[in-house]
């Protein structure tokens, strides 16, 4: 087995909204995938809705490495609508990092996952 394993970083959001503010926060979200989406190093992003609960939703994240994603974390235009959508969210985010790695199990989403953080 070689040493050199292809691996790329990821992150699992999940975000419950106010009910009152889950269309607001449902554009917000959206902005912040496709912004997300041009960053350097972003593989992919994106936002799945609950289809029996419109105020939850969950932020799928695939980036090159985590150096990447917490550089983009950084950055003006990402801070604003995170301070927004912080308004907006009824507790804190359940977010999980992963490692993801190429030899790792093959699920349905073409997604490897190796260990939580």
């Amino acid at each position: 087995m070689s040493k050199n394993k292809r691996s790329s970083f990821g992150v699992i959001a999940r975000i419950r909204g106010l009910p009152e503010k889950a269309d607001e926060l449902r554009k917000r979200l959206f902005a912040l995938a496709k912004l997300t989406q041009s960053e350097k190093g972003c593989l992919s992003c994106e936002v799945i809705e609950n289809g029996y609960d419109s105020t939850e939703f969950t932020l799928i994240e695939k980036w090159s490495n985590e150096k990447a994603h917490d550089t983009q974390n950084r950055t003006e235009p990402i801070q604003k609508i995170m301070n927004a959508v912080r308004r907006l969210i009824s507790k804190d985010l359940d977010k999980r990092t992963f490692e993801l790695k190429s030899n790792s199990v093959r699920y349905a989403t073409n997604s490897y996952c190796l260990a939580v953080r």
